[in-house]
Protein backbone atom coordinates (compact mmCIF):
# COMPACT_ATOMS: atom_id res chain seq x y z
CA UNK A 1 0.00 0.00 0.00
CA UNK A 2 2.93 2.03 -0.01
CA UNK A 3 4.83 0.71 -2.80
CA UNK A 4 7.32 -0.89 -1.02
CA UNK A 5 7.91 1.72 1.81
CA UNK A 6 8.59 4.11 -0.41
CA UNK A 7 5.05 6.37 -1.07
CA UNK A 8 2.51 7.93 1.14
CA UNK A 9 0.61 10.05 -0.64
CA UNK A 10 2.81 12.93 -1.96
CA UNK A 11 5.37 12.09 0.42
CA UNK A 12 8.52 9.97 0.04
CA UNK A 13 9.35 7.32 2.35
CA UNK A 14 12.81 5.74 3.65
CA UNK A 15 11.78 2.53 2.27
CA UNK A 16 14.15 1.34 5.56
CA UNK A 17 12.28 3.60 8.26
CA UNK A 18 8.95 1.43 8.94
CA UNK A 19 8.45 0.15 12.62
CA UNK A 20 4.91 -1.02 13.50
CA UNK A 21 5.79 -1.91 17.29
CA UNK A 22 9.39 -1.40 16.65
CA UNK A 23 9.30 -4.67 14.53
CA UNK A 24 11.06 -3.98 11.58
CA UNK A 25 12.15 -6.41 8.44
CA UNK A 26 15.60 -5.94 7.55
CA UNK A 27 16.20 -5.43 3.64
CA UNK A 28 17.72 -7.81 1.34
CA UNK A 29 21.35 -6.94 0.91
CA UNK A 30 22.33 -9.16 -1.91
CA UNK A 31 23.74 -6.28 -3.69
CA UNK A 32 26.16 -5.46 -0.73
CA UNK A 33 29.34 -7.05 -0.45
CA UNK A 34 29.80 -8.20 2.57
CA UNK A 35 32.91 -9.12 4.44
CA UNK A 36 33.28 -12.67 6.07
CA UNK A 37 35.99 -11.23 8.91
CA UNK A 38 33.74 -8.56 10.19
CA UNK A 39 31.64 -9.80 13.41
CA UNK A 40 28.11 -8.52 13.61
CA UNK A 41 27.56 -5.37 16.63
CA UNK A 42 25.41 -6.21 19.81
CA UNK A 43 21.48 -6.97 19.24
CA UNK A 44 19.02 -4.19 20.72
CA UNK A 45 15.33 -4.60 20.73
CA UNK A 46 13.05 -2.04 21.88
CA UNK A 47 10.06 -1.94 23.66
CA UNK A 48 7.45 0.71 24.46
CA UNK A 49 6.13 1.95 28.00
CA UNK A 50 3.34 4.04 27.99
CA UNK A 51 1.25 5.41 31.40
CA UNK A 52 -0.55 8.47 32.82
CA UNK A 53 0.63 10.31 35.57
CA UNK A 54 -3.01 12.03 37.87
CA UNK A 55 -0.96 14.48 39.82
CA UNK A 56 1.05 16.10 37.16
CA UNK A 57 -1.16 18.66 35.23
CA UNK A 58 0.09 19.20 31.27
CA UNK A 59 1.56 22.42 30.17
CA UNK A 60 2.80 23.63 27.13
CA UNK A 61 6.55 23.63 27.97
CA UNK A 62 5.68 19.59 28.57
CA UNK A 63 5.10 18.90 25.44
CA UNK A 64 7.87 21.21 23.86
CA UNK A 65 11.38 18.80 23.61
CA UNK A 66 13.95 20.43 25.45
CA UNK A 67 12.31 23.06 27.43
CA UNK A 68 13.32 23.26 30.70
CA UNK A 69 10.19 21.54 32.47
CA UNK A 70 10.48 18.89 29.67
CA UNK A 71 14.25 17.95 30.20
CA UNK A 72 13.75 18.00 34.25
CA UNK A 73 10.68 15.87 33.88
CA UNK A 74 12.53 13.35 31.59
CA UNK A 75 14.87 13.10 34.07
CA UNK A 76 12.94 12.22 36.74
CA UNK A 77 10.68 9.35 35.10
CA UNK A 78 13.96 8.19 33.72
CA UNK A 79 14.87 7.87 37.33
CA UNK A 80 12.08 6.23 38.52
CA UNK A 81 11.40 4.09 35.57
CA UNK A 82 15.01 2.02 34.91
CA UNK A 83 15.37 0.90 38.46
CA UNK A 84 12.47 -0.96 38.16
CA UNK A 85 12.89 -2.51 34.59
CA UNK A 86 16.85 -3.10 36.04
CA UNK A 87 14.93 -5.57 38.79
CA UNK A 88 12.26 -7.42 36.52
CA UNK A 89 13.19 -11.15 34.59
CA UNK A 90 14.46 -8.13 31.70
CA UNK A 91 17.05 -6.51 33.68
CA UNK A 92 20.32 -8.52 32.91
CA UNK A 93 19.61 -7.46 29.14
CA UNK A 94 17.80 -4.14 30.38
CA UNK A 95 19.95 -0.84 28.23
CA UNK A 96 18.24 2.39 29.21
CA UNK A 97 14.63 4.04 28.08
CA UNK A 98 14.35 7.36 26.04
CA UNK A 99 11.19 9.34 27.08
CA UNK A 100 9.45 10.30 23.80
CA UNK A 101 6.96 12.80 24.38
CA UNK A 102 4.73 13.77 26.95
CA UNK A 103 0.68 14.63 26.28
CA UNK A 104 -2.78 16.53 27.48
CA UNK A 105 -4.94 13.52 28.86
CA UNK A 106 -8.02 14.27 30.17
CA UNK A 107 -8.21 18.14 29.18
CA UNK A 108 -4.83 18.31 30.57
CA UNK A 109 -5.78 17.85 34.05
CA UNK A 110 -3.32 14.07 33.55
CA UNK A 111 -0.17 13.81 31.88
CA UNK A 112 0.53 10.74 29.63
CA UNK A 113 4.23 9.60 29.36
CA UNK A 114 5.31 7.44 26.52
CA UNK A 115 8.58 5.80 26.30
CA UNK A 116 10.84 3.66 24.11
CA UNK A 117 13.17 0.99 25.92
CA UNK A 118 16.01 -0.65 24.79
CA UNK A 119 17.42 -4.52 25.98
CA UNK A 120 20.20 -6.70 24.28
CA UNK A 121 23.77 -7.71 25.35
CA UNK A 122 26.04 -9.25 23.33
CA UNK A 123 24.55 -11.13 20.18
CA UNK A 124 21.71 -12.64 21.77
CA UNK A 125 18.69 -11.17 22.77
CA UNK A 126 16.24 -13.17 24.43
CA UNK A 127 12.37 -13.16 23.63
CA UNK A 128 10.09 -10.31 24.99
CA UNK A 129 7.48 -11.14 27.24
CA UNK A 130 5.55 -8.37 27.33
CA UNK A 131 2.59 -10.06 29.67
CA UNK A 132 5.07 -10.96 32.47
CA UNK A 133 6.85 -7.31 32.24
CA UNK A 134 3.76 -5.63 32.42
CA UNK A 135 2.46 -8.25 35.54
CA UNK A 136 5.97 -6.85 37.14
CA UNK A 137 5.89 -3.32 36.81
CA UNK A 138 2.51 -3.53 38.29
CA UNK A 139 3.11 -5.16 41.34
CA UNK A 140 6.62 -2.47 41.40
CA UNK A 141 4.11 0.02 41.36
CA UNK A 142 1.73 -1.17 43.94
CA UNK A 143 -0.89 -2.27 41.40
CA UNK A 144 -0.02 1.02 39.07
CA UNK A 145 -0.68 3.31 41.24
CA UNK A 146 2.59 5.09 42.40
CA UNK A 147 5.90 5.82 40.68
CA UNK A 148 8.04 7.47 43.14
CA UNK A 149 6.31 11.23 43.91
CA UNK A 150 3.90 10.58 40.99
CA UNK A 151 0.37 8.89 41.25
CA UNK A 152 -0.63 6.28 38.32
CA UNK A 153 -4.18 5.92 36.38
CA UNK A 154 -4.20 2.03 37.24
CA UNK A 155 -5.59 1.53 34.28
CA UNK A 156 -2.91 3.24 31.89
CA UNK A 157 0.12 1.02 32.03
CA UNK A 158 0.72 -0.33 28.38
CA UNK A 159 3.73 -2.59 27.34
CA UNK A 160 4.21 -2.91 23.32
CA UNK A 161 0.60 -2.06 23.42
CA UNK A 162 -0.28 -5.03 26.15
CA UNK A 163 -3.16 -4.00 28.68
CA UNK A 164 -4.64 -6.07 31.03
CA UNK A 165 -8.19 -4.60 32.23
CA UNK A 166 -8.39 -4.79 35.71
CA UNK A 167 -11.06 -6.97 37.52
CA UNK A 168 -14.37 -6.16 38.46
CA UNK A 169 -15.61 -8.76 40.66
CA UNK A 170 -17.99 -6.64 42.43
CA UNK A 171 -20.03 -6.22 38.97
CA UNK A 172 -22.69 -7.98 37.49
CA UNK A 173 -21.63 -11.07 35.38
CA UNK A 174 -24.22 -10.07 33.84
CA UNK A 175 -22.99 -6.86 32.84
CA UNK A 176 -22.23 -5.85 29.13
CA UNK A 177 -18.22 -5.81 29.16
CA UNK A 178 -16.77 -2.27 27.91
CA UNK A 179 -14.67 -2.48 24.62
CA UNK A 180 -11.56 -3.20 25.19
CA UNK A 181 -8.76 -0.83 22.92
CA UNK A 182 -5.05 -1.98 21.84
CA UNK A 183 -2.22 0.22 20.97
CA UNK A 184 0.51 -0.40 18.85
CA UNK A 185 3.14 2.45 17.82
CA UNK A 186 4.10 3.29 13.84
CA UNK A 187 7.26 4.89 13.09
CA UNK A 188 8.69 5.78 9.80
CA UNK A 189 10.78 9.28 7.76
CA UNK A 190 10.13 11.32 4.56
CA UNK A 191 12.64 12.22 3.13
CA UNK A 192 11.00 14.91 1.19
CA UNK A 193 9.84 17.17 3.99
CA UNK A 194 12.72 19.05 5.74
CA UNK A 195 12.67 19.24 9.53
CA UNK A 196 11.98 22.61 11.03
CA UNK A 197 11.80 23.96 13.92
CA UNK A 198 7.93 24.70 14.32
CA UNK A 199 7.55 20.64 13.41
CA UNK A 200 8.68 20.40 17.12
CA UNK A 201 5.99 22.88 18.31
CA UNK A 202 2.92 21.13 19.08
CA UNK A 203 0.87 24.30 18.88
CA UNK A 204 2.54 25.67 15.86
CA UNK A 205 0.73 25.90 12.40
CA UNK A 206 2.67 23.69 10.58
CA UNK A 207 2.60 21.02 13.37
CA UNK A 208 -1.32 21.06 13.56
CA UNK A 209 -1.06 21.14 9.35
CA UNK A 210 1.30 18.29 9.16
CA UNK A 211 -0.64 16.49 11.18
CA UNK A 212 -3.57 16.81 9.60
CA UNK A 213 -2.03 15.76 5.86
CA UNK A 214 -0.35 12.48 7.76
CA UNK A 215 -3.50 11.24 9.34
CA UNK A 216 -5.19 12.10 5.74
CA UNK A 217 -2.78 9.77 4.38
CA UNK A 218 -2.63 7.03 7.20
CA UNK A 219 -5.81 6.19 7.93
CA UNK A 220 -7.31 4.98 4.68
CA UNK A 221 -4.17 2.43 4.61
CA UNK A 222 -5.17 1.09 8.29
CA UNK A 223 -8.59 0.83 6.85
CA UNK A 224 -7.69 -1.37 4.14
CA UNK A 225 -5.58 -3.48 5.95
CA UNK A 226 -6.74 -6.38 8.25
CA UNK A 227 -7.16 -4.87 11.56
CA UNK A 228 -9.58 -2.87 9.28
CA UNK A 229 -12.34 -3.74 11.41
CA UNK A 230 -10.75 -3.16 14.96
CA UNK A 231 -9.02 0.33 13.44
CA UNK A 232 -10.35 3.55 15.15
CA UNK A 233 -7.60 5.70 14.42
CA UNK A 234 -3.79 6.66 14.82
CA UNK A 235 -2.79 10.15 16.69
CA UNK A 236 0.71 11.58 15.41
CA UNK A 237 2.83 12.07 18.31
CA UNK A 238 5.25 14.03 17.18
CA UNK A 239 8.06 14.85 14.51
CA UNK A 240 11.61 14.54 14.64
Amino acid sequence: MTNGITKLGHYNLNSQSLYVNDYNELHSLSLVKTTPTQSPGPIIEQFTLNFTITNLRFTADLGTPNSAKFNSTKKIMQHYIDPLLQKSSIGPYFAGCRITGFRSVRNKDNTGVDTICSYGNGSQVPKFDQAKVYQELRSMTNGITKLGIYNLNNKSLYINGYNEPLERSSLSTTAATSPTSRYFTLNFTLTNLQYTADLDAPSSHKFISTVKVINHYIDPLFKSSSISSAYTGCKVMRFR
